[in-house]
């Protein structure tokens, strides 16, 4: 039997939910500040459990705590953006410039 192939993609962000709602729950509950509910064991558990077999993209402990000290908790983590060619001061700078040498 063959099974189908999953979205790496989507197991990831699964993986990522779960994680910071197990690692916020554990840092505000009583088993707060043990190391066996840590970002390090907790990440581990989840990489053991879901990120399995053929997916090579592995849950990072910083990655996850830096998610919950951004307050992302249950949710997946935002894109990055490739930062602008041109400041927006610059360009703020560059308009009024034009504007005085108009008048």
């Amino acid at each position: 039997m063959i099974l189908p192939k999953q979205n790496t993609h989507a197991i990831y962000k699964e993986a990522i939910k779960e994680a910071t709602n197990q690692l916020a729950a554990a840092q505000k509950g009583p088993n707060s500040g043990k190391k066996e509910y840590g970002p390090h064991a907790t990440t581990n558990k989840i990489n053991k459990k879901q990120l399995v077999g053929e997916s090579k993209k592995l849950l990072n402990h910083q990655t996850v705590q830096n998610a919950i000290d951004l307050g992302i908790i249950g949710d997946s983590l935002p894109k990055m953006k490739q930062p602008p060619k041109i400041l927006q001061q610059a360009t703020n700078a560059l308009t009024i410039h034009s504007t005085m040498l108009q008048v």
